[in-house]
């Protein structure tokens, strides 16, 4: 029997003439002196080690699979015991691999087929290699490896890129080159900041950045091509973003803090709620604004992000800047506004009480009611709101509170500001995702069921053609399809590669492929629009924080 402390592979480990594949060994080891069973303690059965399932093939090998491209493969689970074997469950390696398991239990001498589908990355030229664990009741489990090869058809040179510093000037250059010389087009950006894109067909294209449309457009740290290569539809480039200047963080000489060690304990005290000690550190020559070094937070920032309400108006009674900013330009407002805490709005209360500004923006653009929108409460997006907080404001990214709340945040939130009038129509600017597309995306369903009943577009297409349908298929839950086709969705419509949602749903990689696939091949007699690769994925958007953090 192999040990399953080493978890290799079936062809590193095994010789296929002694055993069909591995088993995993996961109880805890003996004990050297158990003892007796204390009284009324449980007693684990230990699992029996006999192997009673064989997997064929030994190794699930996909063969050439292309980038951000799910491919799926089958293998067969046969009962080679001389009692029915129930597979509890199929746990996969990590998330870009999924598997079912067999409902019923595979009887003596039976078998049952298994899918398994695994999904790539966006870069080229790796070998993959995955596992998957079949759980078998009252036995040790057998794990299965996955495996497939990438092939690199184009280069990209260089896969990240340095934008340059406040002042600085960078080429941004791009060198894309196809390595069996076909001729191929880049045909779209996203988000849209290279102005030169190859629309003519050559086997080699460079490419150039415009930077101040990347700052413009929210200094993105990913950028992503589309090219009409039949075996490489999209290559993505990562972006390192520049160290920001400003008083929190400008280059310090060697062994100083921006903050004094009196400063510094008033932030913790502040942060930890204690009023005796911010008191006690007030009564001594401090400045009351003076930041930490870690994110450029004042001790009013720290007590307002913790909602310690109780040291607020002693801050504010010894001249804090209700307005100050840290690194990422957000005000003591902003951060209370991102808080889940209930005791935020006694927070953000005491704030506007002392004029902080309700539509400040940081450094993204964001102001608190977007925050408020996306990671805050309800309670925290009606008070902003009643205080004058813009409704239709946007930040770099093109970002509503709407389109926040629609993705991320709480459906509460997407009532209150679709009853507040905010814009149904308004898309993003990196994925051109409008908030009914974000909720069929990310979102929770009674978001989704809000907006369709608000009216919101549904037909409108994003930057890769996809339609709200489209993208439920490429990401939501046969719940919302269901809600969809309801409201008269095109459950025919197709992106600007000629997919459809049937083609979406079969290169998906997670927990509901299997039961979308189902909803559109069984239930609405779909079938596959294309042969054609799949159209890339919308790219992720730039993490919710300022540039330098």
């Amino acid at each position: 029997m192999i040990s399953p402390a080493t978890k290799k592979s079936t062809a590193e480990t095994l010789v296929p003439d002694q055993i069909q594949n591995s088993v995993v060994q996961e109880q805890p080891p003996t004990p050297l002196n158990p003892g007796p069973t204390p009284p009324g303690a449980t007693t684990i059965a230990p699992l029996d080690e006999t192997i009673v399932i064989k997997i064929e093939p030994e190794i699930l090998d996909l063969g050439e699979m292309m980038v951000d491209t799910a491919k799926t493969g089958k293998v067969k689970l046969i009962n080679i015991s001389d009692k029915p074997v129930l597979i509890t469950k199929a746990v996969t390696s990590c998330g870009c691999t999924t598997a079912n398991s067999p409902k019923d239990p595979i009887p003596v001498g039976g078998s049952a087929e298994v899918d398994i589908t695994l999904k790539p990355g966006p870069k080229a030229g790796v070998p993959l290699s995955k596992r998957v664990t079949f759980q078998i009741d009252g036995h040790t489990p057998m794990m299965l490896t996955v495996q497939g090869t990438v092939p690199a058809f184009i280069t990209m040179t260089p896969d990240m890129l340095e934008a340059p510093a406040e002042g600085k000037t960078s080429e941004g250059a791009i060198t894309f080159k196809c390595l069996d010389g076909t001729p191929f087009k880049i045909t779209s950006a996203v988000p849209p900041i290279v102005p030169d894109l190859g629309l003519e067909a050559k086997a080699e294209h460079v490419v150039h950045v415009d930077w101040k449309a990347w700052d413009e457009t929210g200094r993105t740290i990913k950028l992503t091509f589309s090219t009409d290569h039949p075996k490489v539809p999209a290559l993505s480039v990562l972006i390192r973003r520049p160290a920001t200047s400003g008083s929190a963080t400008e280059p310090r000489a060697p062994g100083t803090n921006p903050t004094d060690r009196a400063a510094s304990a008033l932030v913790t005290a502040a942060r930890a709620g204690d009023v005796e000690k911010v008191k006690k550190e007030l009564e001594g020559k401090i400045d009351v604004n003076a930041p930490e070094s870690a994110g450029g937070r004042s001790a009013l920032h720290w007590a307002a992000k913790e909602n310690k309400v109780e040291v607020i108006p002693i801050l504010l009674a010894a001249k804090a800047d209700v307005n100050n900013r840290d690194r990422a330009g957000k005000t003591p407002l902003c951060v209370a506004a991102e808080s889940r805490d209930p005791k935020c709005v006694e927070s953000m209360k005491l704030l506007i009480e002392a004029k902080s500004d309700v539509n400040s923006k940081d450094r993204l653009g964001g102001s608190p009611l977007l925050w408020a929108a996306g990671l805050g409460t309800p309670e925290a997006v009606e008070l902003l709101i009643a205080k004058g907080a813009e409704v239709s404001i946007q930040d770099k990214n093109g970002l509503t509170p709407l389109l926040w709340a629609a993705g991320t945040g709480d459906p509460r939130s997407v009532q209150i500001l679709v009853d507040k009038k905010a814009d149904l129509n308004v898309a993003d600017n990196l994925t051109g995702d409008t908030a009914v597309m974000r909720a069929a995306r990310n979102g929770k369903f009674e978001s989704l069921a809000i907006l369709i009943k608000a009216g919101a577009p549904l037909e409108s297409k994003n930057r890769q053609g996809m339609t709200t349908w489209l993208v439920a298929a490429n990401s939501g839950t046969v719940e919302k399809l269901k809600a969809l086709k309801e409201a008269k969705a095109d459950i025919a419509a197709k992106d600007t590669r000629g997919w459809n949602a049937l083609d979406y749903a079969k290169n998906r990689a997670d927990q509901n492929r299997a039961d979308v696939i189902k909803y559109l091949e069984v239930d609405l007699g779909m079938k596959p629009a294309s042969t054609v690769p799949t159209p890339m994925a919308p790219p992720a958007l730039a993490p919710p924080v300022a540039p330098g953090m």
